[in-house]
């Protein structure tokens, strides 16, 4: 099975938060549920990890972990556990239809990668408590995406703006991988800007700039567009978070729901102040705010 995981990532003004409904597969399905929150100045997460108890594997476009699920079809995610390291209640209305980010040339190569944003642009609603602080959810902009992995990752440097200031229609998301092509890096791109859907069909753009861990910034050419971004990824709002069960030793990725993010089309900029951006790599960095990981041991129902 490798890695497939749910998320979602939302935010508003100088308050983010990151919720990823995970199974990783080594020898035996990990599923975990995590909630991250970041503001201007920090980041700190906590994962409960359900090691050995049932669940359902993302059936009917549902999944559920323990007490926990995530459903597709009403839009709803519900996470708890007996501690109340976190709990939430949340749901989304989609604002623009889902797309298929992986190119056609990738799907053929590998049918296990999927990339899909499920809900690209989205409103969320509801409420939420971290570590017995609560915060109500009310007109958070963000996105709920799917992504299917083989049992190795690459090294990666992704971004997401929703609803920027200059037109809160729009978004943007742009995934960087380490392969090189074409003199630049292969790399996956879609967006809805000014009312027009650009993305990559059968083949996947090439990323001309530099991505790592300090951000973007670089342009892709899409169909005879040329379109750039700049994104900065801020030690002090980026939590680190290790991936379970990869073959080709350990994966990490550092992620920020608050991230600066500006996107230049057609001479127009669109700029966000609290963006998706995460950078993934082998490398055990310093200086991050790590996720908590705690087991959750009790007894669960067959699901």
């Amino acid at each position: 099975m490798g890695h497939k995981e749910i998320f979602l990532s939302f935010s508003k003004e100088d308050r983010g938060f990151w919720i990823r409904y995970l199974l990783s597969k080594g020898h035996d399905v990990v599923p975990s549920i995590s909630l991250s929150t970041f503001t201007r100045y920090s980041a700190e997460g906590s994962r409960n990890i359900y090691r050995g108890m049932k669940y359902t594997n993302f059936k009917n476009r549902v999944v559920v972990i323990g007490d926990s699920f995530i459903d597709m079809n009403t839009n709803e995610a519900v996470g708890n556990d007996e501690d109340l390291t976190f709990d939430f209640d949340l749901h989304w209305t989609k604002k623009d239809a889902k797309v298929n980010a992986i190119s056609g040339l990738e799907r053929l190569l590998d049918l296990r990668s999927r990339y899909v944003l499920s809900a690209p642009l989205s409103s969320f609603e509801g409420d939420l408590k971290y570590f017995r602080e609560d915060y109500e959810v009310d007109d958070y902009t963000g996105m709920v995406g799917y992504i299917s992995q083989p049992d190795y990752l690459r090294e990666w440097t992704w971004a997401h703006m929703s609803g920027p200031e200059e037109d809160e229609q729009s978004w943007a998301d742009l995934l960087v991988t380490d392969i090189k092509i074409g003199g630049g890096n292969a790399s996956l791109f879609s967006a809805k800007i000014e009312g027009k859907l650009i993305k990559a069909y059968l083949m996947p753009v090439i990323f001309n700039g530099k991505a790592d861990i300090s951000g973007i910034n670089g342009y892709v050419n899409v169909g005879g567009e040329s379109i750039y971004l700049h994104a900065d990824l801020d030690p002090k709002r980026t939590i680190k978070a290790k991936y379970d069960a990869i073959k080709k030793g350990d994966r990490f990725c550092y992620n920020s729901e608050i991230a600066d993010i500006s996107l230049n089309y057609h001479g127009r900029e669109f700029t966000s102040k609290h963006g998706f951006l995460e950078h993934g790599t082998s490398q055990n960095l310093t200086g991050f705010n790590e996720v908590k990981d705690k087991e959750i041991k009790r007894d669960s129902q067959n699901l």
